[in-house]
């Protein structure tokens, strides 16, 4: 019997994407429930009843929750290629780790805060995430030097994933942004550089 597999998401979140795109990556097949924030599901709350949030992986019956315990979650339950952390590495799966936790806790924050914020708080928002940005790119290629197209090798892995979900949300916010604010913006005072 087929074990059922189902991704609690919502579209603009950057989080279920990176779910979403490592579960079609892995070639796994699986139900996708769109969620609406404002009105939360009995399911989703049912299966995330301390963060009441997406994402949600419920596989057979049991619930994971947090995108990267989640794609934690993938990486270990579905071995089979592509590997999203690098094979045989303990010390290069850690590096991948550490880069993540990084673009998440040092990253993704200012970036929220410049959608949010005006004046002196978002000029120093952009500047807190180009500087984040920066050191980033500079630990990252120096930990995965490489002339592949992907951070840590031929094909796409977990930091691809990530920095890419999160730079369609990024692009997504500017965007919204700019609108709401009845003004058009440079880009480089909204988001951080392309």
């Amino acid at each position: 019997m087929e074990k059922q597999l189902r991704l609690y998401g919502m579209w603009a979140s950057p989080f279920c994407l990176e779910v979403e795109v490592a579960l079609k990556l892995k070639g796994i097949a699986f139900e996708y429930v769109q969620e609406n924030l404002q009105q939360k599901s009995e399911s989703l709350l049912r299966h995330n009843p301390i963060y009441q949030t997406v994402p949600v992986l419920v596989h057979d019956g049991r619930p994971v929750a947090e995108s990267l315990v989640i794609l934690e979650y993938i990486e270990d339950t579905w071995k089979e290629c592509p590997a999203l952390l690098p094979a045989n590495d303990p010390y290069k799966r850690s590096r991948v780790r550490f880069w993540l936790k990084f673009f998440y806790d040092k990253f993704v924050p200012p970036c929220r805060s410049i959608v949010v914020t005006k004046g002196e708080q978002q000029q120093e928002a952009i500047r807190d995430s180009r500087e984040s940005l920066r050191a980033f790119e500079e630990g990252v290629g120096k930990d995965f030097p490489s002339e592949t197209p992907f951070f840590h090798g031929a094909a796409p892995g977990l930091l691809d994933i990530v920095v890419g979900s999160t730079w369609c949300w990024i692009r997504l916010l500017g965007g919204a942004h700019r609108r709401g604010a009845g003004e058009r913006r440079n880009d480089s005072a909204s988001v951080p550089p392309d």
